[in-house]
């Protein structure tokens, strides 16, 4: 899934926060999605690139979903633990 919020103001940014914590914000019109596997961002200008909140370097820069690339090994719970 990608998702790219249009320019906007903070209430923008805020209303579309609220509205993904219900699932809503797929209609919003400041909300962009899409699903893709592979994507490359480019701009004519410098654009800083944000990756869950961290600054994640400038475009150009190319993003791959790599399916099934993360296996976790989580124990069982036990009865005593609950």
């Amino acid at each position: 899934d990608l998702l790219v919020l249009k320019k906007g103001s903070i209430a923008d940014l805020i209303k579309a926060a609220t509205q993904a914590q219900r699932g809503e914000h797929i209609n919003n019109p400041k909300v962009l999605y899409t699903q893709a596997n592979r994507i490359k961002v480019h701009s004519p200008d410098k654009l800083m690139i944000n990756l869950d909140g961290e600054y994640g370097g400038d475009a150009p820069m190319e993003f791959e979903n790599i399916y099934h690339c993360l296996e976790l090994f989580v124990p069982e719970q036990q009865e005593d633990a609950l």
